[in-house]
C-alpha cells in the first residue's frame, strides 16, 4: 500500500513540477513578446529615412498578436485546470456509487434513510453526463490552447524575421 501511495505522490509531484515549469516559461515568453515590441517601438528613430517601414509595422503587429495568443492560451489552460479540479470530486462520487452498486451495498442518506436502487442509478447517470460534458469541454480547451500556442510561436518567429529584414534592408 505504501508503494502505491508513494508512486501516486511521486506522479502528482512530477505533474505539479511540470505544470509549474510550463507556467513559468509561458509567462517568460509573454514578457519577451511585450519587451521586444516595447523596445522596438521606443528605440525606433522616426527622423531617420527608413525604407520598407511596413516590415517594421508588420513585426510589431505580429509581436502583439503573439502576446494576445499567449494570453488566450493562458486563459484556456486555466479553464482546463479549473474544470479538471471540479471534475475530480465528481469522478470520485461516481466511482463510489459504482462500487456500492457493484457490491450491492446500502448507502445511507444524511437523514438516515437508505438510497433506493433507482436513486443510485439516477445519481450515477447525472454524474456520468456531467463528467462526459466536462471531458468534452476539457478536450476543446486543450485543442484551443494547442492552436493558440502554435499561433503564438509562429507569430513570434515571423515577427523576428520581419524585424531582421527591416534592419538588414535599412543597413544596406
Amino acid at each position: 500500500m505504501d508503494t502505491a501511495i508513494s508512486k501516486e505522490n511521486i506522479y502528482y509531484e512530477a505533474v505539479k513540477a511540470t505544470r509549474d515549469s510550463q507556467r513559468k516559461f509561458d509567462y517568460f515568453f509573454l514578457g519577451v513578446c511585450l519587451a521586444l515590441v516595447s523596445l522596438s517601438v521606443q528605440t525606433h528613430e522616426t527622423t531617420s529615412p527608413n525604407s520598407h517601414i511596413y516590415l517594421l509595422i508588420i513585426s510589431w503587429t505580429l509581436l502583439i498578436v503573439s502576446f494576445l495568443s499567449g494570453m488566450y492560451r493562458q486563459e484556456a489552460i486555466n479553464t482546463f485546470l479549473r474544470i479538471e479540479a471540479d471534475l475530480m470530486p465528481e469522478q470520485e462520487i461516481l466511482d463510489r456509487f459504482n462500487q456500492y452498486k457493484t457490491l450491492d451495498q446500502t448507502i445511507i442518506k444524511p437523514d438516515g434513510q437508505e438510497w433506493t436502487s433507482d436513486e443510485i442509478d439516477e445519481v450515477r447517470l447525472k454524474k456520468k453526463i456531467a463528467i462526459e460534458r466536462a471531458n468534452t469541454l476539457m478536450g476543446k480547451k486543450a485543442d484551443r490552447g494547442l492552436w493558440a500556442y502554435r499561433f503564438q510561436k509562429w507569430s513570434f518567429v515571423m515577427a523576428i524575421i520581419f524585424y531582421m529584414l527591416f534592419k538588414i534592408i535599412n543597413s544596406i
